[in-house]
């Protein structure tokens, strides 16, 4: 089983060396993560979208981290507020796992509408647009 600090360290390795689409390292990497604790796993992969120490090479790392949060679905330890308010900060927009991510543990329809009410009162742009962006692949979730 491992921790998160083993997490973040492999798929930062296995990012920096082979990308996000190596197909045999998502596997072997959420194969470990599935007989980890949910706990370990979501702060192994979560932090690549908030964390500023691992903003380095972050596309592939958090395109490689989504994939791995979509697929092994541990369960969020944080409420659907915090973690959506904790996401957007360092997040790359075309990850469209993380927002999927959300679907998944706290429904559709809630993680649609918390945004939604969300957008008016944000008033810095670069956030607004980050949230807008968030909201297009909710309402594309399932389709």
């Amino acid at each position: 089983m491992w921790n998160r600090e083993k997490i973040i360290e492999k798929v930062c390795k296995s990012a920096d060396k082979y990308g996000f689409s190596n197909p045999q390292q998502l596997k072997q990497l959420a194969f470990s993560c599935e007989k980890s604790e949910d706990r370990e796993v979501f702060f192994g992969l979560f932090p690549f979208f908030y964390d500023l120490n691992l903003q380095e090479n972050y596309f592939a790392r958090q395109e490689l981290a989504g994939k791995i949060l979509y697929k092994v679905r541990p369960e969020c330890p944080l409420n659907m507020d915090g973690a959506l308010y904790a996401a957007p900060g360092q997040w790359e927009v075309s990850v469209e796992e993380l927002p999927w991510y959300f679907c998944v543990k706290f429904g559709k329809d809630k993680v649609q509408h918390f945004i939604t009410e969300l957008i008016p009162d944000i008033g810095d742009d670069k956030l607004l647009e980050k949230y807008k962006t968030m909201l297009f692949w909710v309402e594309m979730y399932g389709e």
